[in-house]
């Protein structure tokens, strides 16, 4: 059975990581198949892996992934990994862990607890808006928060909606300069950070309480950007970072942000106005900075402007890359040496005379 574990490498310097792979299958379609991490047991996420299917014609195929915490494995330096389908083992790989990553579990963890015990007082509930008790129970309706080690928020009434469905697309990326000034400055004054929609981050950072609809490792809290558990004017500083394009209310979300920030906080909030579409079909809204600027109109000190990372280059960087990996093949082989002066010679594409929409593979690409 073809197959191939992507992540982890071979060595691993965070308290957790991402599993990932796919598996071939020419015979049956692939439905049994979990992981087993040094020799504990832990269930898979399915998902449709274009790239394999385009590899290997007529094969059921799929690509996997789970989340895994160091925590839950104990200080061990060498992880085990074994995918089985059934009881048989069908693919496999150690992967060394860091001194560095050993070393802060404990410290992450005392984080989470510091931050868990933090929230609680700060949030209500969903049903009824009582406060919660600290084992994370409404004390007037009862409902339970706490599912494992995070409180989850998501409503029942959108539990299962596409909205929260993981589809083997993860966003992970560290906070760039503008982000640590932000935080920089709510840490000196003793505040927390809220990171709404915070993705995979690298690390567990004690100031700073994550949320997203998905439950990666970092997280702190599940939760809805329309509809957060917070009480009013909670935290210090608010970041807000490619998100908002992928909510289906940003209004609402931008209102709520504001809501849980303190007087004379920091919102700070990116949001792409020229990008591919991505996050397919999660991805609602890309405002201009006159649109931004409206969305959050209620600030009494707003700036709206181009923050490093959105330097136009990563926009044409972006599109050409989408544009690039679209392209079938012998196209696309002739597309990739192509420079920016080739480009700009290339003559606009019109048909003439036509009415239907032109297939953009219609045209050669030529030497």
């Amino acid at each position: 059975m073809p197959g191939y574990i992507d992540e982890p490498a071979d060595f691993l310097e965070s308290t957790f990581f991402r599993l990932s792979g796919w598996v071939a299958d020419q015979s049956t379609p692939v439905s049994a198949i979990y992981a087993k991490i040094n020799r504990k047991r832990f269930e898979l996420s399915f998902y449709t892996r274009p790239d394999v299917v385009r590899d290997y014609p007529g094969f059921f195929t799929t690509g996997f992934s789970t989340f895994v915490r160091l925590a839950d494995l104990g200080p061990v330096s060498t992880i085990t990994i074994e995918i089985l389908n059934a009881d048989t083992v069908i693919l496999h790989r150690k992967v060394a862990v860091s001194e560095s990553a050993l070393s802060s579990i404990s410290a992450e963890e005392e984080a989470r607890q510091e931050k868990l015990e933090w929230l609680l007082p700060r949030v209500s509930c969903l049903e009824c808006g009582s406060d919660l008790d600290r084992d994370g129970v409404c004390i007037r309706c009862g409902y339970r928060y706490m599912k494992g080690v995070m409180p989850d928020f998501i409503p029942r009434t959108v539990e299962g909606f596409q909205e929260i469905e993981f589809n083997g697309v993860v966003c992970s990326q560290g906070y760039d300069g503008d982000m640590e000034r932000v935080i920089a400055a709510a840490e000196a004054r003793g505040g927390k950070i809220l990171d709404c929609g915070a993705g995979m981050r690298p690390s567990c950072r004690r100031s700073i309480v994550t949320t997203d609809i998905f439950p990666y490792p970092n997280i702190d809290v599940l939760a809805l950007n329309q509809r957060l558990p917070f009480k009013d004017q909670v935290f210090d500083a608010v970041l807000s970072c490619h998100v908002l394009e992928h909510v289906p209310d940003p209004f609402a979300c931008a209102k709520e942000l504001y809501r849980v920030l303190r007087p004379q906080g920091t919102l700070f909030a990116t949001t792409p106005m020229i990008v591919p579409e991505h996050g397919v079909p999660h991805h609602y809204f890309n405002p201009t900075r006159e649109g931004l600027a409206r969305l959050f109109g209620a600030g009494a000190d707003l700036r709206v402007y181009i923050p490093v990372l959105g330097h136009p280059i990563n926009g044409v960087w972006t599109i050409l890359g989408l544009y690039r990996d679209s392209l079938p093949e012998p196209q696309r082989s002739k597309f990739v040496p192509m420079t920016v002066s080739d480009l700009r010679k290339r003559p606009r594409i019109t048909v003439a005379g036509q009415q239907r929409r032109p297939d953009p593979f219609e045209f050669e690409l030529r030497d």
